[in-house]
């Protein structure tokens, strides 16, 4: 990486290149409280400014270049500066370099919430909720599906995983949260919410309790504060946020736009989608979870984030997330047999099979073929998978997945020095076959 000074001048913000390439251009990407708020295409100039007024908070800049005209933009290097209320001295720039965590950035108030209510009497005392908030498109179904067949319901669990009529508690919390969910039509079942309530305030005899949902990762600060609330005063211990390199979500997320109905190619999808991620105005928080960290950071600052990175196998994933949760390997046995088939998985589908999907879906437009038929050709390629053996996935060229991987590497620049937050690797898990586990 390439060292970087950043500072606070009278005119604005400056960006410079300390070691810069002459006969590479550069791209400097302005943020602040890791929102973009502006981007130079600097050519072959190595320092920018950015005219403007600074507000109060953290902010950041990313460098990108690129050897020609239209080669991929590859990272190149960072640094942050805190900029401190109006009369105040500006914080030093912190510069970012390779193998480097930066220094500690001088702490911001946060915004303040209402006091949690006291823990209801049922409750046992020290009893911790560990929250799983699954990004979109990370293999939360594969977890919840597991979790759900393994722990719920049973006598004495290892880690207490609410029933709640459903594999997850999504739709559970869909009745209380729905008014901070983007999708506020949608409702959850005033039955399920009760189920969960009440195992929320039963005894589990000092056993932590585990809850999942997707739509935990979409919550604004009212709406985390508020989910707070609903615990009842139970503390929380870990935070688990799942997260998926772009290399891979990318084309997951094509294949589920295909699933309903999309018709175009995945080369042009990334492109789009990769040109949207590094500007920062791609509002789904599956491409970046810095504002899923933050959120729930600012609400509970005393717990640990943890953002498990699922770039293992399944079983790697799997068995990372258990680790997470406390679980040991003496209980590896029961989590390998309790899986999910490939149709609850919501598999990805072959190289062979997407061309198939897309055809269909162009048909449907046409009028030739009705709607069903792409739901019967989905369920083809469901069994495929249930029959096991080898196949062609759809990947991102080497040019996308080189600027993915390179705004991946901002990601994981900015989680590093975020207090209290760590990253784990699922693929640092090491590979356990159910037999070997059932031994």
């Amino acid at each position: 990486m390439t060292p970087i000074a950043f500072a606070l001048t009278p005119d604005g913000l400056a960006a410079r290149l300390l070691a810069a390439d002459a006969s590479a251009e550069h791209a400097f990407l302005l943020y602040h409280e890791g929102r973009h708020v502006a981007r130079v295409d600097a050519g072959q100039r190595a320092d920018v400014r950015f005219t403007l007024s600074p507000l109060p908070g953290e902010y950041e800049v990313a460098v990108l270049r690129r050897d020609a005209p239209g080669a991929a933009w590859r990272r190149a290097g960072g640094a942050a500066l805190t900029v401190g209320s109006p009369g105040a001295s500006p914080a030093p720039a912190t510069r970012r370099t390779a193998g480097r965590a930066p220094a500690p950035r001088p702490a911001r108030p946060r915004p303040s919430h209402p006091p949690a209510p006291a823990a209801p009497p049922a409750v046992a005392p020290g009893a911790a909720v560990l929250l799983h908030i699954g990004l979109p498109k990370t293999g939360t179904t594969y977890l919840q599906r597991t979790f759900h067949a393994a722990w719920a319901g049973q006598a004495c669990p290892p880690v207490d995983y609410p029933e709640a009529g459903f594999y997850n508690h999504q739709v559970a919390l869909y009745e209380p949260l729905a008014r901070f969910l983007p999708w506020t039509a949608r409702r959850g079942h005033p039955d399920r919410w009760r189920e969960l309530q009440a195992a929320m305030q039963r005894d589990t005899g000092g056993v932590a309790t585990l809850l999942s949902a997707e739509a935990l990762s979409a919550l604004s600060d009212e709406g985390v504060a508020s989910f707070r609330d609903l615990l009842g005063g139970r503390p929380v211990g870990r935070i688990i946020i799942t997260v998926r390199p772009l290399a891979s979500l990318l084309p997951s997320h094509w294949q589920q736009n295909m699933k309903q109905g999309g018709r175009g190619d995945l080369g042009g999808y990334a492109a789009r989608m990769l040109e949207l991620i590094e500007r920062g105005e791609h509002p789904a928080p599956m491409f970046s979870y810095r504002h899923t960290v933050q959120a729930w950071r600012r609400v509970f600052p005393h717990a640990c984030i943890t953002v498990l990175a699922m770039d293992g196998s399944h079983t790697q994933n799997l068995l990372s997330f258990a680790r997470l949760c406390g679980l040991g390997s003496e209980h590896d046995a029961r989590l390998l047999a309790s899986v999910p088939t490939a149709a609850e998985q919501n598999l990805s589908f072959s190289v062979q099979e997407c061309s198939q999907l897309l055809e269909i879906n162009e048909q449907i437009a046409r009028g030739e073929l009705p709607v069903s038929a792409r739901r019967l050709a989905m369920d083809r390629f469901f069994q495929a998978r249930e029959a096991g053996g080898q196949y062609e996935r759809p990947t991102l060229s080497p040019a996308h997945r080189e600027q993915a991987d390179a705004l991946d590497q901002v990601a994981r620049e900015w989680l590093r020095v975020q207090p209290e937050c760590e990253l784990v690797h699922g693929r640092n898990e090491p590979v356990v076959t159910p037999e070997a586990a059932a031994a």
